[in-house]
């Protein structure tokens, strides 16, 4: 599968949704993949025809033209140095390569390429970040590369130029990694495998670089980057802790006034993403941590969860870092418990159904604004129950009321 990063994937949090969101391609991500080659390069007048090799390209509208099926042409690249951590990829050192550009649909899928082969501008020498192709795919026997966002290849691309001369004063340092200041902190940006799921992502080398350029690191794009690494190393953090909150529900969900909904969740065993604010007005994406998501799947019956039709990402259950409450008989933390989506999916009478569809489409309007993010409460008692609480009110009005309890520890996959 043909690697490909999203600046969707360093925004998202779990919603529980499910909406598919339009992406756009960033130049240079937070983490390295052992085939996403970094090299210093000047590209050339000449172009080649070549394949799509492994790359299973759509035909829809891309970012710059139609993707259309067409034929495929790379340009040749001179090649000054491979960075370190991916030399071992070739036979002997290389001093040219065909690069093959692609476009990106909505999805970031990869479209064909609409304009010219040529698509590099001549003389624009800079470092170029590029998926290095099985041999077999080569073309003319020359390292071949898929270039997935090539609007920002080489770096610096022109709009980082232009933020290059905007940055700079006169007699003013510049504000911009040059494109080998910027290899040598790609050299050191942890894989994408390392560990992030499992809570074991190591950035050391990359803390290492920030301590030893502490100048460097205030510049585009090494300060962005670190950032990043950071809400990765967050969320390994996240991923080391066992929530208390973990297992399998059995759910009411009381629209008052027509009836009650009754539906069953299981958790994840890890936490899925971070949660960084407690109301709307405190919402930074750079804020610390003060709780975090775990997925959460729904069925109709406890025994649906094996194998069964009905089983889906229906939501997601969320709890703060720290309780609220500690006594002899139980702690209590303040969290949330998004299930929306699972009563109208698996729910069957129309008018239960359609009341809570009605309350969806408010139900930010049901949200103490003071604890926007975790309105209600999860309560852990010393025996090992755990239930969930949370009203939703319309003024003083109750409107919805929901009520979990714990009846299994059984999760859910990670």
């Amino acid at each position: 599968m043909t690697h490909v990063w999203m600046l969707a994937l360093l925004i998202a949090t779990v919603t529980g949704r499910g909406e598919t969101a339009r992406c756009s391609m960033i130049a240079i991500p937070p983490t390295n993949s052992p085939t996403t080659v970094y090299f210093l390069g000047v590209p050339t007048e000449d172009t080649v025809a070549a394949s799509a090799g492994s790359v299973n390209p759509g035909r829809g509208a891309g970012h710059f033209g139609r993707g259309d099926a067409r034929p495929v042409h790379g340009q040749r690249f001179v090649i000054q140095r491979v960075g370190q951590l991916w030399r071992g990829l070739f036979k002997t050192p290389p001093t040219e390569g065909i690069l093959i550009p692609w476009d990106f649909g909505p999805a970031c899928e990869p479209v064909y390429w609409s304009r010219s082969a040529r698509w590099s501008t001549l003389g624009s020498a800079g470092l170029v970040r590029a998926t290095l192709r099985e041999e077999r795919h080569w073309v003319r026997g020359l390292p071949t590369f898929d270039v997935f966002a090539p609007q920002h290849t080489p770096y610096p691309d022109a709009d980082q130029a232009k933020a290059e001369r905007a940055w700079t004063g006169a007699g003013r340092e510049p504000r911009v990694l040059t494109a080998e200041q910027l290899l040598g902190l790609v050299e050191v940006l942890p894989m994408e495998s390392g560990g992030i799921s499992t809570g074991e992502f190591d950035a050391s080398a990359a803390r290492q670089w920030e301590a030893a350029h502490p100048e460097l690191a205030k510049r585009w794009p090494a300060e962005g980057l670190l950032r990043s690494i950071g809400y990765f190393e967050e969320l390994a953090r996240l991923r080391r802790i066992d929530p208390p909150i973990v297992g399998t529900y059995r759910v009411v969900v009381d629209f008052v006034g027509i009836d009650s909904s009754v539906v069953y969740m299981r958790t994840a065993p890890r936490a899925a993403s971070r949660l960084h604010a407690w109301t709307r007005t405190e919402l930074r994406n750079d804020g610390a941590a003060i709780g975090y998501y775990l997925r959460a799947d729904g069925a109709p019956t406890p025994d649906a969860f094996a194998n069964g039709p009905d089983v889906a990402t229906d939501g997601f259950f969320a709890i703060a870092l720290e309780p609220i409450s500690e006594t002899a008989d139980s702690t209590v933390w303040r969290g949330d418990f998004d299930i929306m989506r699972a009563v109208l999916r698996l729910e069957g009478r129309p008018v239960v159904r359609d009341e809570a569809a009605r309350l969806a489409r408010r139900w930010d309007e049901l949200r103490d604004p003071e604890w926007y993010f975790l309105p209600g409460y999860w309560i852990k008692y010393r025996d090992g129950r755990v239930r969930f609480e949370w009203e939703g009110r319309r003024g003083d009005r109750v409107v919805v009321t929901m009520r979990a309890e714990r009846i299994s520890l059984t999760s859910s996959r990670p």
